[in-house]
């Protein structure tokens, strides 16, 4: 009997813990970019390393992780502490993605556009010491949150901007603000994305990318002093015309995954190009500057033809770039030797 009864209870502590487990598949996955829902309004700059698009004085950290596609492993912190969701956001806040080990992944400082002054408010303050700056009095402002017309310098139009808003006119600041400041820049090099001589040809087909989606990459480096402006890339659509490519750049992550998890630093759709046409992609900002120094991500991906030829891009057969160069080639996500016959442009500042 004594046997039947400790048999009973441990039946029943096995039952309970049973019925609160969890199994492996019900864990969330960890996130593998900071990633807000498109309609919340917030944008995570992986050109600039800030979040912009909240509101001073209203946005709190609960609303950043509530925005976002995945918040498992992101967290809202000030200083070196998590911020509680009820928390007010101020200027210099972080959302920060962790690794499992407790790795910082990515980080993207909070700007509230308009605070000039970075006191975390936007007010008149903020307007007079943009006058300042402007006048060339010894002040120091925080350019990016300046510039609120998003036209990389900070003039009376941003003055004229803040003062609107502050009046609540139907005006709002740029969302999504670009470095001030225009670099002189004198051309340097194409570097190609293959090791191909003069010799060497074309597959006679290129990566198809009809069905079959093909995610092709190529992880670049921009050396310092250098700014990368544009990448183009020979793609064919099998004599038909049609179809469509998306080009997209990305602030390189570590790895692919965690890479093309984050917000691209820039994106282009193709759409219905000519049969092998040479593809151009501008990488400049509002400010005309193009990538600074830095390891980057060229993606080519979602390829559509509703014609069923398929539309891709022409590659040399095993001429991966050159050793030493620090480009590594990816297909479906995975490194693979293939050199596609494309190239980024590089200038040197002046």
């Amino acid at each position: 009997m004594k046997n039947r009864i400790i048999s009973l209870i441990l039946a029943g502590i096995i039952a309970v813990g049973t019925a609160g487990a969890v199994s492996a598949e019900d864990v969330p996955e960890r996130a593998k970019g900071v990633a807000f829902n498109a309609e919340s309004g917030y944008v995570a700059s992986t050109y600039t390393g800030t979040l912009n698009g909240a509101a001073w004085g209203t946005t709190t950290a609960g609303d950043l992780i509530a925005a976002l596609e995945n918040s498992v492993g992101v967290e809202v912190r000030r200083g070196d502490a998590a911020l509680a969701a009820a928390e007010i956001l101020k200027y210099g806040d972080k959302v920060v993605l962790t690794a499992e080990d407790g790795t910082v992944k990515s980080s993207f400082d909070v700007k509230f556009m308009g605070d000039a002054n970075s006191d975390s408010k936007v007010n008149l303050s903020d307007a007079s010491k943009m006058l300042q700056k402007i006048a060339k009095w010894e002040v120091t402002i925080d350019e990016m949150s300046a510039d609120v017309d998003g036209n990389a310098a900070v003039n009376l139009s941003d003055v004229s901007k803040l003062l609107q808003v502050l009046a609540k006119w139907d005006v709002d600041f740029v969302k999504n603000p670009v470095i001030p400041g225009k670099v002189d820049v004198t051309f340097k090099q194409e570097v190609k994305f293959n090791s191909a001589t003069a010799k060497d040809s074309l597959t006679n087909t290129g990566i198809w990318d009809g069905f079959a989606h093909y995610d092709l990459g190529v992880k670049f480096v921009v050396g310092e002093g250098d700014y990368a402006t544009k990448i183009s890339a020979h793609c064919p659509s099998y004599a038909e015309n049609t179809g469509s490519l998306t080009f997209s750049v990305y602030k390189w992550a570590g790895d692919y995954e965690s890479t093309i998890a984050s917000m691209p630093i820039v994106s282009n759709r193709f759409v219905d190009y000519k049969d092998n046409a040479t593809l151009i992609m501008d990488l400049s900002d509002t400010a005309g500057n193009g990538l600074a120094e830095g390891e980057y991500l060229w993606r080519v991906h979602e390829g559509s033809d509703p014609d069923g030829n398929g539309v891709g891009i022409y590659f040399y057969s095993e001429k991966a770039p050159a050793a030493g160069t620090g480009f590594e080639t990816f297909l479906n996500k995975k490194s693979f030797n293939i050199g596609p016959d494309a190239g980024v442009y590089i200038y040197s500042a002046k």
